[in-house]
């Protein structure tokens, strides 16, 4: 009987993990930015998806990118995530809060997570 309290304790401690986005940067396009799952840093609350384009002095300089932000950054009018293009050029931030947020599968793995160690706690409280 302790090992399913050990068991249910630890399967509740996995769910409540850090937040984990899609990381990723191009030059070039969104089909070229190969993304990868990262763990973010403790602080970083908010998944970030970033376009921008910048033009000086006839070069273009665009930038794709996906990481680990904080909402704070997310909402500032002169966010830093869209560098210099805020001034020269077109930026665009979108941001969310959730694991992996542009996958809903992942999502839902969590919700059956969340649920099973619901289940698990209230059987050990009986």
């Amino acid at each position: 009987m302790k090992f399913l309290h050990l068991f249910a304790f630890l399967l509740c401690v996995s769910v409540g993990h850090g937040l984990k986005c899609y990381g990723c940067l191009s030059t070039s396009s969104w089909a070229d930015c190969h993304q990868q799952e990262i763990s973010c840093a403790p602080g970083l609350d908010t998944c970030a998806k970033v376009y921008f384009k910048v033009e000086e002095g006839g070069l273009s300089i665009t930038e794709h990118w996906k990481g680990c932000s904080t909402t704070l950054v997310c909402n500032a009018r002169n966010s830093k995530l869209c560098k210099k293009a805020v001034y020269d050029g077109e930026c665009t931030i979108n941001c969310c809060s959730g694991d992996l947020c542009n996958s809903a599968a992942i999502q839902v793995i969590n919700v059956i997570f969340l649920v099973l160690c619901a289940f698990l706690a209230s059987v050990m409280i009986q």
